[in-house]
């Protein structure tokens, strides 16, 4: 996928099941996403600090540190990167803890490529980073206001 300038996207898969990893990155390229592989939170920080990329895939069972703290370190940083979630960690506090965390989408596997390719597609083409808040999609933005404006006003 190609940036509005022509160059190429990138993303980086944060993951420690590298069998999982190399077939997101093998599904990924095939809709023209180049990607680079890291299994560690520390590992990934040094990719971070040495590459730019457009959107980050991020795992919250790392080996070395809860893929959570890597997203609030981000965050906290003012890196605006889309981070989309990707873990086994199903329950719905565990998704809102995600979103909380700046996470702008949360899948939980086993999930579809076609999903995760959308999904990056959307985080990636959504908006620039610096118009759009962190840790939120305009998806997510525009989902929450559509519950809002569906949901019976509370009086009291």
């Amino acid at each position: 996928m190609a940036r509005l300038d022509g160059s190429e996207m990138r993303l980086l898969i944060i993951e420690d099941n590298e069998r999982l990893a190399a077939l997101i990155q093998k599904g990924l390229e095939k809709v023209g996403f180049n990607s680079d592989i890291v299994t560690t939170s520390t590992d990934a920080g040094e990719a971070l600090t040495a590459t730019h990329y457009d959107i980050i895939a991020l795992d919250l069972g790392l080996p070395d540190e809860d893929g959570l703290a890597v997203l609030r370190n981000m965050r906290s940083r003012g890196d605006t990167t889309p981070v989309i979630v990707l873990t086994a960690r199903g329950t719905v506090r565990d998704r809102v803890a995600g979103l909380d965390a700046g996470a702008d989408d949360y899948l939980v596997k086993p999930f579809a490529l076609a999903r995760r390719t959308c999904s990056a597609t959307r985080c990636g083409s959504a908006t620039s980073p610096s118009t759009r808040p962190p840790g939120r999609s305009s998806s997510a933005i525009s989902r929450a206001s559509s519950r809002r404006a569906s949901s019976p006003s509370s009086k009291g």
